[in-house]
């Protein structure tokens, strides 16, 4: 196999695993929007959105999502959020 062909067979496989990556994401953002609806929680869609974001960071993404969203309720439970 020549160097061109393995770039191209290289690229090929970067934008199946980007774009996979993507799906990913947005199923997971489409799955925390439903679930912090389900249970209430103040601004979802941001929690969601930024639960998108974090999926492409692999270790610390959903760490840091999670403490957004327990924020988000800690603040709702003392009453400071309507």
């Amino acid at each position: 196999m020549r160097a061109s062909q393995h770039i191209v067979f290289t690229f090929e496989a970067l934008k199946r695993w980007l774009w996979a990556q993507c799906i990913d994401s947005l199923i997971v953002g489409g799955l925390w929007w439903l679930g912090l609806e389900i249970i209430d929680v103040p601004w979802a869609p941001l929690w969601a959105l930024l639960a998108v974001l974090f999926q492409f960071v692999p270790h610390l993404g959903p760490i840091l999502s999670l403490m957004g969203t327990r924020h988000s309720v800690q603040r709702r439970r003392l009453g400071t959020v309507s």
